[in-house]
């Protein structure tokens, strides 16, 4: 008989971005095991470890979830005003 794995209970992001096939399965897994054991969010490891960039999980987070995405790199410093109310 084989051992089975212990499996990590995803987050709602993890398990997003498994279902949206940004990260396999056992990446999440791993990555969730990481944080866990770093204290840090599941979020900051998955960009920490260069499985997935902070906007790829921004635009999916914003498109799945709802959440409000503004890319401010879309922003040309130049054509901001430099002083308001003066």
């Amino acid at each position: 008989m084989a051992a089975t794995a212990t499996s990590i209970k995803l987050s709602g992001l993890a398990r997003m971005l498994v279902q949206e096939n940004l990260l396999t399965e056992g990446a999440a897994n791993i990555i969730q095991g990481q944080a866990n054991t770093e204290k840090i969010p599941f979020v900051t490891q998955a960009i920490l470890s260069s499985k997935i960039s902070a906007e790829k999980i921004a635009e999916t987070s914003s498109r799945s979830f709802g959440f409000p995405y503004l890319n401010l790199d879309a922003f040309n410093a130049d054509y901001l005003p430099t002083k308001a109310n003066e």
